[in-house]
C-alpha cells in the first residue's frame, strides 16, 4: 500500500517548519492502520499487509487499511476546519501479488 498527501508541496511551502506537527500527525495515523510500515519517504508511506507470514487476505486487509486510513483523515479533516489547523486529503495505490519480504542489502546497510 502506498499513501502520500495530496498536495504537500504546496502546503509545506506555504507552513514553512509548521509542516513538522501536521506531518508528524498524518504518519502517525497511517502507521496506525497500515501494518508493516517499510518506509516514509516525506509525506509518502510504503507499507505491507500480513507480511512476512504468507496470507491469502493480503489484498482485503490492504483495503481494510487504506478505508481505516480515510476514515482517520476524515476525522482529521473535520477537526482542523474547525480549529483552524490543514485539512489534509491523502491518496491511497494498492498493488497485490507475491512479494520478496526481507532485508536485503550489503553488510554496511539493508534495505
Amino acid at each position: 500500500m502506498f499513501t502520500d498527501v495530496a498536495g504537500f508541496t504546496g502546503f509545506s511551502e506555504a507552513l514553512g517548519e509548521r509542516v513538522v506537527p501536521v506531518l508528524a500527525e498524518y504518519l502517525e495515523m497511517v502507521s496506525t492502520a497500515c501494518g508493516t510500515i517499510d518506509k516514509f519517504i516525506g509525506d509518502g508511506v510504503i507499507a505491507f499487509c500480513r507480511a512476512p507470514v504468507p496470507s491469502e487476505r493480503h489484498a482485503v486487509d490492504a483495503c481494510a487499511a487504506a478505508l481505516q486510513c480515510q476514515r482517520m483523515l476524515a476525522s482529521q479533516r473535520a477537526e482542523a476546519e474547525r480549529c483552524g489547523g490543514t485539512p489534509l486529503r491523502v491518496r491511497v495505490g494498492i498493488n497485490t501479488g507475491r512479494m520478496l519480504v526481507g532485508n536485503i542489502g550489503s553488510s554496511e546497510g539493508l534495505s
